[in-house]
């Protein structure tokens, strides 16, 4: 089931994040806004299996186009395809929102470049080099076009 994240997803929410070091770290603090929709451009969803949070996206909205700023799914359940529907609920609400396009930025080095956004679609746009620190390297562009499909 995937849904909007509420504030007792947080430890949660931030558990999963720390065991992926692809992910983006938000401090609780931005976490808890995002869950307050203090900041209306940024939804947080959560995927939930029997009870539990097992994954979590974050998108940003700029009518539209859409950024994919995180996607992660709890380490023991990778390859499940819970990050499939998370993607797959982002695009649906992108696409009921007007968006034409879904954006990411992925660290060059995490093998989901291949393995998850390239067959879902995403096409590669461009690089920023030395982009990431710890280690340097660059970013992979990518985007999916979304508007009448």
């Amino acid at each position: 089931m995937i849904r909007p994240a509420k504030p007792e997803d947080l430890p949660t929410i931030l558990a999963i994040a720390q065991e992926s070091p692809t992910a983006a770290h938000w401090s609780d603090a931005v976490y808890r806004a995002m869950i307050a929709r203090e900041d209306e451009r940024r939804n947080l969803l959560v995927a939930e299996k029997d009870g539990v949070v097992v994954g979590l996206s974050v998108t940003a909205s700029t009518g539209i186009e859409w950024e994919l700023e995180n996607i992660v799914v709890a380490k023991g359940l990778r390859g499940r395809g819970i990050g499939r529907q998370l993607l797959q609920a982002i695009v649906v609400s992108a696409r009921a929102a007007g968006a034409q396009e879904l954006h990411a930025e992925i660290r060059e080095s995490n093998p989901a470049i291949n393995n998850f956004y390239k067959p879902l679609g995403f096409q590669e746009i461009g690089r920023r080099t030395k982009y990431y620190t710890l280690p340097h390297e660059d970013a992979i562009l990518m985007r999916l076009l979304i508007s009448g499909s």
